[in-house]
């Protein structure tokens, strides 16, 4: 980790020095336990920060307060200047902050009101809101249903995958990361280990339609399985690996399907299926209690975000203008 991370000795004295690179060691085996693309992106950030500073030949890290504000101002300019959404560049300095609080070295943001302003209104011509998903809805879910052709294991494999993600609002990870003994066929619930902002490791429980396990006893006699993964990888010659599904054959499995269905593939991703639900449970008239219930979240901003658009349809505007016809 500490070969990761540079630190400069001089630019932090000896004692500071010591103390930031017995806390960088300790971290490692903590970064470790942590899913990795939360590691690959922390060392992703830490790194593009470290090449910022080599190129203005700036300190990275220093005992030098003045020279620290400098630095890290500089570095938000270079970033709120770049093309880089306004997602990564909080999350690259979201970064920076962790690894300063690992450090125990002082973060100009955080100490400065000064440089806290400065940055806050430096980023404020880069949105905040990112591009979302277009919505798979309940709609479009049916005209698959009924007009997707399956002709070999893997249609059915990438059919079952894509009901999967509306029925239990699955992100594309999740989904990857199912195993048969997830999935209770009686009480139609699927059981997910691991959750995004699952800080406690509790996992939680999402429904299956009758069409989802209808679809998972097929494939489950297709493939032959019934341990290990679910959505498994599957070479050349149509035969089922071991291996579970990766991410990316999922988004281009999810863009197949809809192209054979006649439907346009822009727009739509491994999130489209988990959004279109909430979209549809929202047109529904369906409360944000049982928005957020389906799709495990703890605070009720996410889904009244993707809810949002599909909630105009029933907002009070929309209702005069219909009700005067």
């Amino acid at each position: 980790m500490s070969q990761l991370i540079v630190i400069d000795k001089l630019a932090l004295g000896t004692e500071q020095f010591q103390k930031a690179a017995k806390n960088l060691r300790d971290w490692k085996f903590v970064l470790a336990k942590k899913p990795k693309n939360t590691q690959r992106a922390i060392l992703s950030d830490i790194e593009d920060y470290q090449i910022f500073c080599d190129r203005f030949n700036l300190p990275c890290f220093t005992s030098d307060f003045e020279l620290a504000k400098k630095t890290y101002t500089a570095y938000v300019d270079e970033l709120a200047n770049s093309d880089l959404k306004r997602a990564t560049i909080d999350r690259r300095l979201a970064s920076l902050s962790v690894v300063m609080k690992v450090m125990e070295i002082p973060n100009p943001y955080q100490v400065s009101k000064i440089v806290q302003e400065y940055v806050d209104l430096t980023l404020r011509a880069k949105p905040k809101a990112q591009k979302q998903a277009a919505p798979l809805r309940i709609e479009d879910l049916e005209f698959i249903n009924a007009n997707f052709e399956i002709t070999k294991a893997k249609d059915l494999r990438d059919l079952l995958a894509i009901n999967f993600s509306f029925s239990a609002l699955l992100r594309g990870s999740e989904l990857c990361a199912i195993e048969h003994k997830h999935i209770n066929t009686r009480d139609n619930t699927l059981f997910i280990p691991v959750r995004k902002n699952d800080q406690d490791g509790e996992g939680g429980y999402s429904y299956l339609s009758d069409y989802c396990l209808n679809l998972y006893q097929l494939w489950a006699k297709e493939s032959g399985t019934r341990s290990g993964y679910v959505f498994r990888a599957m070479n050349k010659g149509g035969n089922v690996l071991e291996t579970p599904m990766k991410y990316r054959t999922f988004y281009d499995a999810f863009k197949q399907v809809l192209v054979r269905c006649g439907m346009n593939p822009e727009g739509y991703s491994t999130h489209s299926g988990r959004v279109g639900a909430v979209s549809s449970m929202a047109e529904a008239g369906m409360d944000n209690f049982e928005i957020q219930l389906s799709g495990g979240w703890k605070d009720p901003k996410m889904p009244a975000k993707y809810a949002k658009q599909a909630q105009m349809k029933n907002a009070g505007i929309a209702k005069l203008l219909k009700n005067r016809g």
